[in-house]
């Protein structure tokens, strides 16, 4: 996938069906774009395990992302990137890596 449909897909995300996914789901997708995006900068990324975990998780999302909670499996520098994703809809770092392919 090239990085122009990767940035169309994120604005489609985030105007055209925010309304159809959840949380978790805008978390996942996220996660994963910024997982391929810096593994085509040849960085290694654990965004892909964490886009995983998330999608494999039973319990609400919101519940988890509680003050005091940590997601297992999940780094602390992603947690709060997945508490920002819930929070506005999406993630500064995410938004900073479409504009920096340019």
């Amino acid at each position: 996938m090239r990085v122009r449909e990767i940035e169309a897909k994120s604005v489609l995300l985030k105007r055209k069906y925010s309304d159809l996914l959840d949380d978790r789901d805008r978390a996942v997708v996220i996660l994963e774009q910024m997982d391929y995006l810096f593994r085509l900068r040849g960085e290694r990324s654990a965004y892909g395990y964490a886009a995983r975990t998330v999608a494999r998780l039973q319990e609400p999302l919101e519940e988890l992302l509680q003050p005091g909670n940590q997601l297992r499996g999940i780094s602390a520098k992603a947690s709060t990137l997945i508490r920002e994703i819930v929070t506005t809809g999406t993630a500064k770092e995410y938004e900073q890596l479409l504009r920096s392919r340019h």
